[in-house]
């Protein structure tokens, strides 16, 4: 019951349930920075997930190798 009446009273203030007025302001330095951030934020996982998914295929193809020739002296 409650969450019906304040989503009706939040239907009622439109103005007040707008995104945040800094990411779509009128403020052409803000809007640039947010994009930027954005970016920024979306760029680092994937290059954090990326790297560390090289670095596995690099350290298991060195593995391997050490097991290669480690077989290979033992024959």
């Amino acid at each position: 019951m409650f969450s019906a009446l304040f989503t009706l009273f939040l239907m009622m203030l439109p103005n007040a349930v707008w995104a945040c007025a800094v990411c779509v302001g009128g403020n052409e330095e803000n809007r640039q920075a947010f994009i930027f951030t954005t970016i920024l934020l979306t760029i680092i996982p994937l290059v954090f997930i990326g790297g560390s998914v090289r670095w596995l295929q690099k350290r298991s193809a060195e593995r391997q190798a050490e097991i290669d020739a480690a077989e290979k002296n033992l024959r």
